[in-house]
Order: structure tokens, then sequence, then C-alpha cells
């Protein structure tokens, strides 16, 4: 047979054409196609550890707050807005107001405010002397500041991670 020419075969019954090589279109010209480009190396980015407050109260209870942020200190304190966070203190005293201290940090600075608590807030200074807190007045103070909130004595630390 020619290559122009068409061979029939059979399968199975079936009758099947086949074009000779000769008889099919002109092939399209092949599209080059530009390297793929070579992938960056992968290099493990190391995230920078995230600071967060540490409250430490004289019962032991513990708690790690991320920052910046606001965060309500109390015996149950409500949700005031979103995004805020809440730190429940356990107080068998009867002295820490339901809602009794806002700490706000950001920007490297830490505040706190005394939230017109039945039994205030007073800042410990390092020789133990306390400083009553006016309710609504927001005073910056330094990591590792101790409070006492009614009969229970607290301290705020900022941490890394």
């Amino acid at each position: 047979a020619s290559p122009s020419s068409r061979s029939v075969s059979t399968t199975a019954g079936r009758r099947r054409s086949h074009a000779a090589v000769s008889d099919l279109p002109p092939a399209r010209p092949a599209r080059s196609v530009p390297p793929r480009p070579e992938a960056p190396e992968r290099t493990s980015a190391v995230a920078a550890p995230r600071q967060s407050l540490l409250i430490s109260l004289d019962n032991g209870q513990r708690a790690r707050v991320g920052i910046p942020g606001v965060i309500v200190l109390g015996r149950r304190p409500p949700i005031r807005a979103v995004g805020e966070q809440q730190v429940q203190i356990a107080d068998t005293t009867g002295t820490v107001s339901k809602q009794h201290l806002e700490i706000r940090a950001e920007d490297g600075r830490i505040a706190v405010t005394d939230l017109d608590s039945t039994n205030g807030t007073r800042l410990l200074d390092d020789e133990g002397r306390s400083h009553e807190l006016h309710p609504g007045e927001p005073v910056e103070i330094d990591s590792g500041t101790r409070l006492e909130l009614g009969d229970r004595t607290l301290s705020i630390a900022a941490v890394q991670g």
C-alpha cells in the first residue's frame, strides 16, 4: 500500500479506516513555551514573638493576654466592646468589683484605669506604699507594677511569646 492510500481493518466486526500520514492536515507550528521561572529559594521566616501581658494574682491565679488591646479585670467582667479581653478574678474576699480595672496596652505602653470600683484600686510602689487611683483616670505603669484591687494583689508584666 502506498503512503497516500487508505487501509481498512476490522476489529471485532467493525470496520475502521486509517488515514495515511500524507492525508492528515499539516501540523501547526509548535508554540514556544517560555521557560518556567525558577521558584525562589524558600527561607524559613521566623515570626516575631508575640508580646503579651502576664497578670499574676496573690492567690496563684495567672492570666496571659495578647497585646495590643484592652483587658477588663473583675469578678465577672462583661464584654463591653468587640475585641476586648476579660480576665475573671477568683475572689473569695468579695472585695473585687464585677468590672474593677481596665488595662490598655499599646505602642509599648501600659495604662490602668479604675472602673469606679466599690473598693478602689491602689498602685503599690517599690517601698510598698499604696497610691489610690482616681476612678476613670488612666495611669501609665511600668511592666512589673503591683496593684491592689480590693483585698487582692496582682502584678502586670509584659512578656515575649
